[in-house]
C-alpha cells in the first residue's frame, strides 16, 4: 500500500506541498509527465509548473483548479481535498480585478480651438526642422578651395601630396581596409571588456564536465534550489545532457539506474537501482565522489537497521 493517502497527504498529515504531493506520489506510480499529459490532456508545461509549485505561470484560478484536481484524480487522489488545499495555498488570485472606466472630461477640460492650431503648428515646425537637419539642409557649408582641389586630386587618382600613386586594379584586402576603420572609431574599453567575460563565462558554464545519459526513460530535475530548475522533464533512453558549470546544483531522479554519469572521460558506477527515487544529488565531481563511497561504505553494527514490511 502506497505510503500516501487522501488523509494523510491533504488533511494536514504532512508538511508537503500540493505540487510535492503530486510529484511524490506520481513517481511512486512510475509515471512520467507525458504520461500525465496524454491521459488529462493538460500541458506538460502547466503540470511542471503546479509540480514546481510556480503559481504565476499558471493560468486563472478557475482553469488552474480544473488542472489541479484532474491532476489528482488521475493520482488517485482526492481531487477536492487536493483542490482546497491549493486554493489555501495559492496567493496571486486572492481579490478578483475590478474594471474601471475613465471618466468623461468636462468641458472645462478640452483645449480652446485656438489653443490645438497653435500646437498643431508648433508639430509641424518641429518636424520640418528634423527633416531639414538630416536632408544636411542646415548647417551645410560652401566648399573651399581646397577641399575642390582635394576632390579633384581624388577623382584624378592621384594625392594633392607627395608623390604620384598608380590605381592598382587588384580589389583592396578587406581585412587591410577593416583594420584602419575599426581604429578610427573609438571602442568602449569597459563595454568590450565586459563582453569577453561573458563569452569566457559562457564557455565554462557550455563545457561543465558531467554529462548525463539516459539508458532508459528516467524523469530528472536539476536544479539549484533557489532560481529555479535548470533542466526538468523525462530524458527518453539514448539521450544526453551536458550539466552546466553552475554552483549549488543537484539531481533528483525517478529511476537512478537508468542514468550513466560520465565525468570528463570516466563513466561512474551506477547512482542507484532500477526504479530508485534519488534526491539532493550534488553535481560536482567531489559530490559524486562522495556519494559513491556512501553508499559503498557498509553499514556498521551499531547503526539502526529497518525491518522491510
Amino acid at each position: 500500500m502506497s505510503a500516501l493517502t487522501d488523509s494523510s497527504a491533504v488533511a494536514g498529515g504532512t508538511a508537503m506541498s500540493v505540487g510535492q504531493l503530486l510529484r511524490t506520489r506520481r513517481i511512486e506510480r512510475g509515471l512520467s509527465i507525458g504520461d500525465i499529459a496524454a491521459e488529462t490532456r493538460i500541458s506538460a508545461r502547466y503540470l511542471s509548473a503546479l509540480e514546481d509549485d510556480q503559481h504565476e505561470v499558471l493560468p486563472p484560478l478557475t482553469f488552474s483548479l480544473g488542472f489541479v484536481k484532474n491532476y489528482a484524480k488521475a493520482l488517485g487522489l482526492s481531487s477536492e481535498l487536493v483542490g482546497n488545499q491549493f486554493k489555501a495555498e495559492t496567493s496571486r488570485f486572492g481579490v478578483a480585478e475590478q474594471a474601471h472606466f475613465p471618466e468623461p472630461m468636462g468641458d472645462s477640460k478640452i483645449p480652446s480651438r485656438g489653443l490645438a492650431v497653435a500646437g498643431v503648428v508648433i508639430v509641424v515646425a518641429v518636424l520640418g526642422g528634423w527633416w531639414a537637419w538630416t536632408s544636411g539642409l542646415i548647417g551645410a557649408t560652401a566648399p573651399t578651395e581646397d577641399d575642390m582641389i582635394s576632390v579633384a586630386g581624388t577623382a584624378e587618382g592621384t594625392s594633392t601630396e607627395g608623390p604620384d600613386l598608380a590605381i592598382s586594379a587588384t580589389p583592396p584586402d578587406t581585412e587591410a581596409v577593416s583594420a584602419p576603420q575599426a581604429a578610427a572609431v573609438p571602442a568602449d574599453e569597459a563595454t568590450l571588456r565586459a563582453e569577453e567575460q561573458a563569452t569566457a563565462a559562457a564557455r565554462v558554464i557550455n563545457n561543465g564536465p558531467i554529462i548525463l545519459k539516459a539508458l532508459e526513460d528516467s524523469w530528472v530535475r536539476i536544479s539549484d534550489g533557489t532560481s529555479g530548475a535548470v533542466k526538468i522533464g523525462v530524458m527518453k533512453a539514448g539521450e544526453t545532457y551536458r550539466v552546466p558549470a553552475l554552483p549549488g546544483l543537484k539531481l533528483m531522479t525517478g529511476n537512478a539506474g537508468a542514468l550513466e554519469v560520465t565525468v570528463g572521460t570516466t563513466v561512474l558506477p551506477s547512482m542507484g537501482g532500477p526504479g530508485e527515487v534519488v534526491k539532493d544529488l550534488e553535481l560536482t565531481p567531489a559530490g559524486l565522489q562522495a556519494y559513491l563511497a556512501s553508499r559503498a561504505t557498509p553499514p556498521s553494527a551499531d547503526s539502526p537497521r529497518t525491518n522491510p514490511e
